[in-house]
């Protein structure tokens, strides 16, 4: 059985990134689940004598995601750059997108690639429990 690990396994900064991703996701697609399959995260801070600001802090974001669509919705290459365009200012989002049928096919065919994400991801975004129909 799959262990949901909450957000909160996040720094602060990343829970933000990643709920305002969900958001411009979930108005612009309207999927069932959003898996966050990875995220990387860093902060770069410089300190210089020289600089006239004497701190310079960096912080970047980037995050693969698995967005599963209600059944025979298809879309296209364009659907994800609208995505990854509406999501470009809270970081670099790269997304995956299927219908939920093709997605519960790949599980039960044993894909390695759909069932570690659905036993090993993180859900951002589930609407009425539907991982359940992965399962």
């Amino acid at each position: 059985m799959k262990t949901i690990e909450p957000i909160d396994r996040y720094t602060r900064k990343e829970r933000d990134a990643l709920l305002s991703i969900t958001d411009a996701i979930v108005n612009f697609i309207h999927p069932l689940i959003i898996y966050c399959i990875t995220s990387v995260s860093s902060t770069t801070i410089e300190r210089s004598c020289f600089n006239a600001k004497q701190k310079i802090e960096e912080w970047s974001f980037e995050c693969d995601l698995l967005i599963i669509l209600p059944g025979g919705i298809v879309t296209n290459d364009d659907s994800k750059t609208q995505i990854e365009k509406l999501t470009s200012g809270f970081g670099k989002v790269t997304v995956r997108i299927h219908p939920v049928d093709y997605v519960v096919k790949q599980v039960k065919e044993g894909n390695p690639f759909f069932s570690v994400a659905h036993n090993n991801a993180v859900v951002i975004y589930e609407e009425n429990n539907a991982t359940r129909l992965l399962s």
